[in-house]
């Protein structure tokens, strides 16, 4: 296992913030723990470098210890099936998020290591680690495991976008975003975040719906607001570092328009002596 300092700083590029894609909360949170994981350096990144999300990740991001063996689980279930939609120059990207995921007992990684220590990509070592992920399935054993890792692989197509980010990237710490339990607050703060500079994010309503993928759901905007915009507003006032307002605009009588506004708590604003500290 890679024994690198996570100090939980996500960095992605800006298209991968407004790309559209549907994930569950525990989906985001493993996706978030493994990008925070990528080197932040220039150096290439291995396409095929594993990542592994513990049970102090999950604990960390608010998730209640008794459940995080359920949560690491239900996250990896279904997430090699799930689509991202990127927009590039050329065209609309469909992809995935991870190349492979597994999960597995801390204690079984442990002892297999030692009997394959060479590599993490040994296919002896990864075979021994599928041959338990699919005996985790048994409801005694699943019931019984406290201390569950989850091994993920990023797809490669994704790997542009979270590696030798030099312009047009978003930042945010996972600390932010603790205890959020709603995938809408998520995406919200994470577009806001491309704009924290300013403290103003302004979103069409229409790429609003394409980025969350909500297709024929609130499609009244009283129930988009009701459902998807102040739930993540709500959610990011109480518990993350900023404060947050918006309102929507209209064009004509149509609200086109979400447009955010933020700013740091207080007791979280940088002040002067923070920025210009003698060195």
């Amino acid at each position: 296992m890679d024994k690198q300092k996570n100090n939980g700083l996500v960095v992605m590029d800006n298209k991968l913030i407004r790309a559209s894609y549907k994930l569950t909360v525990n989906e985001i949170r493993l996706i978030l723990v493994a990008v925070s994981q990528m080197p932040k350096d220039d150096e290439p990144v291995d396409p095929k470098k594993a990542y592994y999300i513990t049970k102090n990740d999950f604990v960390r991001l608010g998730v209640e210890p008794k459940n995080v063996a359920r949560d690491i689980r239900s996250a990896c279930k279904d997430l090699l099936s799930r689509v991202i939609t990127i927009k590039t120059p050329i065209g609309d990207l469909d992809t995935h998020w991870v190349h492979n995921v597994l999960h597995f007992k801390s204690e079984v990684f442990e002892r297999l290591k030692k009997e394959h220590p060479d590599a993490e990509s040994d296919e002896e070592f990864i075979s021994s680690l599928r041959l338990h992920n699919l005996m985790d399935s048994l409801p005694m054993i699943a019931n019984s495991d406290d201390n569950l890792i989850a091994r993920v692989v990023l797809h490669e197509d994704i790997i542009p976008y979270i590696s030798q980010l030099r312009e047009q990237f978003t930042q945010l710490m996972l600390d932010d975003v603790v205890d959020f339990g709603s995938f809408y607050s998520y995406r919200v703060y994470l577009m806001m975040m491309q704009f924290r500079s300013t403290g103003i994010c302004t979103i069409k309503i229409s790429d609003l719906r394409d980025t969350l993928e909500l297709k024929d759901k609130y499609e009244a905007t009283k129930d988009l607001r009701k459902w998807v915009v102040d739930t993540a507003v709500d959610e990011i006032n109480e518990k993350s570092p900023f404060n947050v307002t918006y309102e929507m605009t209209k064009t004509g009588r149509k609200f086109t328009h979400l447009v955010l506004k933020f700013k740091p708590k207080k007791k979280n604003a940088i002040t002067a002596k923070d920025v210009f500290r003698d060195p």
